[in-house]
């Protein structure tokens, strides 16, 4: 008797609450009387979720905005077209998840794990992942503007076709990554380990690289118009064809770099460390401080634009 009472409580999905009739306004959940709280145990929007498990549950275009989920376990739940905007998750279990068409729009998942998820045409604009976990995580299409990831854990993650711009990805661990073709204007990643991680063909204008570090990372074909790279230790970076016009360089290492074809015009790099780095056919202008002479650069390979 005790083993099919056990069988039975497995499978009985979780029991949730009626509407109590809070809705999301202005970022907040109000209720009727214009109270702010939750729908307790209520699985739709303004629902107080927190710490349940809801692994088995069909949450595709669900309407969860402004919901309380933190805490809770949504391991491998497909989220197609759901909406939860504003909605709390921090430090939930969202290994798996499927965000196609999802929107998180400002929400909250601070220190939450969403390893292995995959995210496709997904706006988390504006969405909070301090010290999340989004190991291995497949971003295609997203739109992550404004987003803060400072001191995520990013290793092997593959972002394609995403818009990052004025995302804030400082501290972070974006190791053995793949960010291809995507926009990261005035993204900060700065003191971020971007070891083994390939960059490239990324608008980065503006870009805050200061104190980022690593190796065998790949800038290839991006463009830093005005991005700042003081006192970054890139040794033996890939930075060939790259766009650094008006790039702040001041004391960075760039010890071994690949610049090939690269273009310093206007970007200051007087005390940056070019050692050993391979400069064949960049460009450089009058407007360029260098750690060396004019024709010491023209010895290297670099080509002089009036």
């Amino acid at each position: 008797m005790k083993k099919i009472l056990l069988v039975i409580l497995a499978f009985t999905p979780a029991l949730f609450a009626a509407d109590q009739g809070f809705r999301l306004n202005a970022g907040k959940c109000i209720g009727p009387t214009g109270t702010e709280g939750f729908n307790p145990a209520y699985q739709g929007e303004c629902g107080d979720l927190h710490g349940m498990d809801l692994t088995k549950e069909i949450l595709k275009s669900a309407n969860l905005r402004g919901a309380n989920l933190s805490g809770a376990d949504l391991t491998k739940v497909d989220l197609t077209n759901a909406d939860l905007q504003n909605a709390i998750l921090d430090d939930a279990t969202l290994v798996g998840l499927t965000l196609t068409n999802t929107i998180l729009f400002n929400a909250s998942l601070k220190g939450a794990n969403l390893t292995s998820t995959t995210a496709t045409n997904a706006i988390l604009r504006g969405v909070d992942l301090t010290k999340a976990t989004l190991k291995q995580v497949t971003f295609n299409n997203v739109d992550l503007q404004g987003a803060t990831l400072t001191g995520a854990n990013m290793d092997t993650i593959s972002i394609s076709g995403s818009n990052l711009s004025q995302a804030k990805l400082d501290s972070a661990v974006l190791t053995n990554a793949f960010v291809d073709n995507c926009f990261l204007i005035r993204t900060n990643l700065s003191n971020t380990d971007v070891s083994q991680t390939h960059l490239n063909g990324n608008d980065q204008r503006g870009a805050i690289y200061t104190g980022t570090f690593g190796t065998e990372t790949t800038f290839g074909g991006s463009r830093f118009y005005t991005a700042n790279f003081t006192n970054a230790k890139l040794a033996g970076a890939s930075f060939d064809q790259t766009d650094l016009q008006n790039t702040n360089l001041t004391g960075a290492d760039f010890t071994g770099a690949d610049f090939a074809r690269a273009d310093f015009r206007n970007s200051r790099a007087a005390t940056a460390i070019l050692t050993g780095a391979t400069l064949q056919g960049a460009l450089f202008s009058s407007g360029t401080k260098l750690p060396f002479t004019k024709d010491d650069a023209t010895k290297q390979g670099m080509v002089f634009i009036q």
